[in-house]
């Protein structure tokens, strides 16, 4: 009955679980954080000095731009490219693809 699903799912994420090496996620998450954060630090201390210092103040609000374009691109954009009515209206047409 009900009662030996909800066990077999238990059973199921036992083993699962133990199929899971955490210290080894741990460890990729940990070095991947590590030079994201060493190759931010890095790209802000590069645009130092390219930047006058008159126009040092306007980096981080290039940045923030820069940033929120980002995002926008990515999540909209990837938005934009699986939605099939987008994608016959614009894209096909744009890259002079046929409809189906």
């Amino acid at each position: 009955g009900l009662a030996d699903v909800g066990s077999g799912a238990a059973s199921a994420s036992t083993s699962a679980a133990e199929a899971f090496d955490v210290k080894g996620v741990t460890a990729f998450f940990f070095v991947l954080y590590f030079l994201m954060a060493t190759q931010d630090i890095a790209v802000d201390g590069w645009a130092l000095t390219m930047l006058s210092k008159k126009n040092r103040g306007r980096g981080p609000v290039c940045n923030s731009i820069g940033q929120n374009l980002g995002y926008f691109m990515a999540f909209v954009g990837f938005l934009a490219l699986n939605d099939p009515g987008s994608s016959e209206k614009f894209w096909r047409p744009l890259l002079g693809l046929k409809s189906d």
